[in-house]
């Protein structure tokens, strides 16, 4: 596998950089929405987002790849655009684990599709029997169906308006009606 593939580089740090800007955009909108809320995720993305781009700097911009070197801050950039807008409190409180599930489920895709050029030209240049086109393929199908599972769930989710857990759900939303009843009683 040659590693100095200017589209593995994009997909592979391209899975830092959105990670980084959906971080730091809920951290930025916590920042602003709630007292001393947020720095940890806005470092956090910080980390995530901006040292990336150092490697893209380095391994891209300056090997003459400047359309691919940019695409990860853009990616950056849209990230945490997106979660700035999108990641509500109350979205992320009710849809924590399909938010989970979608960032997990991405991961698992971009895993996979990293693989598949690898996997694709050993197989075109190797003498395989049966059982590694099997095998191979099964790796590299099975991040690619596990990561499409949980991005499916998690969006699904999120737009039936379910939670993965829905008694949890339920139950804190008791909770939040009982405190909201104690207070205007009080």
């Amino acid at each position: 596998m040659i590693l100095n593939n200017p589209l593995f580089l994009v997909l592979f740090f391209g899975i830092f950089h959105v990670f980084g800007g959906l971080a730091l955009g809920k951290g930025v909108r916590d920042r602003l929405t709630k007292d001393n809320k947020g720095n940890s995720l806005i470092a956090w993305g910080v980390l995530m987002g901006v040292v990336p781009a150092l490697f893209d700097w380095v391994f891209l911009v300056n090997q003459g790849y400047v359309w691919h070197g940019l695409t990860g801050p853009v990616l950056f950039v849209a990230a945490a655009a997106a979660a700035a807008i999108f990641f509500t409190e109350k979205l992320t409180r009710v849809h924590e684990k399909s938010i989970g599930a979608i960032l997990m489920g991405g991961a698992a895709l971009l895993l996979g599709l990293a693989l598949a050029p690898y996997l694709v030209k050993q197989a075109l240049t190797m003498d395989l029997s049966p059982a590694d086109y099997i095998f191979g393929s099964c790796l590299l199908v099975l991040p690619l169906f596990v990561g499409f599972g949980f991005v499916w769930n998690g969006v699904t989710a999120i737009l039936k308006n379910r939670a993965f857990d829905e008694h949890i759900a339920e139950r804190e939303k008791e909770i939040e009606e009982k405190a909201s009843r104690k207070k205007k009683a009080g």
